[in-house]
């Protein structure tokens, strides 16, 4: 069987965005699980933007695996003192 490809009109950008608006119209509640990765990190610089548009909050969940780097505990931390963030 082979692949296929769909193509969009959109750039993957704004397709995020758009998702991102859907979420934040049809759920009170958004929590993110966030590694301090670079995949993690983009969604929450996506989320943080929106929310800020919209005045709003949104759950930020982290979980030490105890084997950490220091850099990212550090990093993970920055991200949680935001004012619309909720640390958990």
């Amino acid at each position: 069987m082979g692949r296929t490809a769909v193509r969009g009109i959109e750039n993957v950008l704004d397709a995020t965005q758009k998702r991102i608006a859907y979420i934040y119209d049809n759920y009170d509640n958004i929590q993110l699980s966030f590694s301090g990765g670079k995949d993690s990190t983009v969604l929450f610089h996506l989320l943080n933007e929106e929310a800020k548009k919209r005045g709003r909050k949104f759950y930020l969940y982290f979980q030490d695996q105890e084997a950490e780097y220091n850099a990212s505990i550090d990093f993970v931390e920055w991200a949680m003192l935001h004012p619309n963030v909720i640390p958990l």
